[in-house]
């Protein structure tokens, strides 16, 4: 009786088990998670499921980030992890590994060192707390992914400031994580690079006013400027995107003509239109009104064949950007105060694409006058 109470016991620790193999085995072939956030903040957004399911062959991401960690950098670590497994959720093609580049002996830890640095990827000097101690500890935290005999560096953790709390810095990371991964699976299957052109002649922006916007396109495109009355007809095929940077002053009839038979035959424009004359140094009046000017661009006719019309006004808006104004004098130095600049609102993306994913408002930035005072009642 014994031995059966026994062998009956044995039977259902043994069938335990193999359910809880079963389970496990089932969990790593259909890795999947409950997403509970309002705002979806980590389900994977459509265009990167979509290049996921589109890949046709294998892509192996190399993670820098193994080893015992302080908090916000395990987070970071459990972040990427819990990332790549996402994507490897949609598509078989992709396949990672963590490694620690601090392993080995000092020879070795110098020729890898070395051999990082030589393709970009520098280290981060952290201060570690270890039982009342403090010691320096350099890590990589970034990402190599490989593609045949390309690679790109996916840096994971967002540039420090002495001015934001690293937990801010790690959170950062931590939202951007999706866009940098497929960024670089994107730039990494691109065999050609494209042509973006950048217009002038009508008063646009300068290189130099274009400089960091150029740098992040220059990830993916060669970019250049045109003037269009310089060229008999543009051509689609040899310019992926024409880009309209602020213009000052009026298109032609020959040059509006030109916009539109590349529009005709399959070419994409970016409109970056200012159409009111209303700088800082307008509105600062006493008493403070003002009526802003059109700038003559003589597009309205080509933007209305589109659908789109510009109209003249000014937004002022009460959840805005702040500007610092001297209110004050102390001894030499003058006194500064945050007061709200309604003509600079702060704007809520509302979309799901990887770009403004869980990204905060993105407010305005202005030069100031040269002696800025207080503003009075607006």
């Amino acid at each position: 009786m014994a031995r059966s109470k026994r062998s009956q016991a044995l039977i259902q620790f043994g069938l335990f088990c193999g359910i809880l193999l079963f389970i496990n085995i089932l969990a790593n072939t259909f890795y999947s998670h409950l997403d509970l956030t309002e705002e979806k903040r980590f389900t994977l957004t459509r265009p990167t499921r979509d290049m996921l399911n589109g890949l046709k062959d294998r892509i192996y991401i190399q993670v820098l980030l193994e080893g015992e960690f302080p908090a916000g950098f395990k987070r970071l670590q459990t972040a990427t992890r819990e990332m790549l497994d996402d994507f490897r959720a949609e598509s078989g093609y992709i396949d990672y590994q963590f490694d620690d580049p601090g392993q080995g002996s000092v020879e070795e830890l110098n020729e890898r060192r070395k051999a990082l640095a030589e393709q970009g990827i520098m280290p981060v000097n952290l201060r570690v707390e270890e039982q009342g101690q403090s010691t320096r500890k350099i890590i990589y935290p970034v990402a190599v992914v490989h593609f045949g005999s390309r690679r790109i560096p996916v840096k994971l953790l967002e540039n420090e400031s002495s001015t934001l709390d690293p937990e801010i810095v790690i959170n950062n990371s931590v939202t951007l994580l999706e866009y940098k991964f497929a960024n670089a699976i994107k730039k990494i299957l691109t065999p050609e690079r494209p042509i973006i052109l950048f217009t002038k002649g009508h008063g646009e922006l300068e290189e130099l006013q274009t400089a960091d916007l150029e740098s992040s396109l220059n990830q993916f495109y060669d970019t250049d400027r045109i003037a269009l009355d310089s060229v008999v007809q543009l051509k689609a095929a040899d310019c992926a995107l024409l880009v309209v940077a602020r213009p000052r002053t009026g298109f032609s009839e020959q040059d509006k003509f030109k916009i539109d038979q590349y529009v005709m035959n399959g070419g994409r424009v970016l409109w970056l239109i200012d159409r009111l004359n209303a700088g800082l140094d307008s509105l600062r009046g006493n008493p403070p009104r003002f009526i802003p000017t059109d700038y003559p661009l003589n597009i309205e006719d080509i933007l209305f064949k589109y659908g789109v019309r510009i109209r003249p006004d000014l937004v002022v808006d009460l959840e805005c950007s702040k500007i610092k104004l001297v209110v004050g004098q102390m001894g030499n130095q003058p006194q500064f105060e945050l007061f709200p600049w309604f003509y600079h609102p702060a704007v809520l993306p509302s979309g799901k694409h990887p770009v403004v994913k869980n990204l905060d408002r993105v407010g305005s930035v202005s030069a100031l006058p040269s002696t800025p005072s207080a503003p009075g009642r607006r």
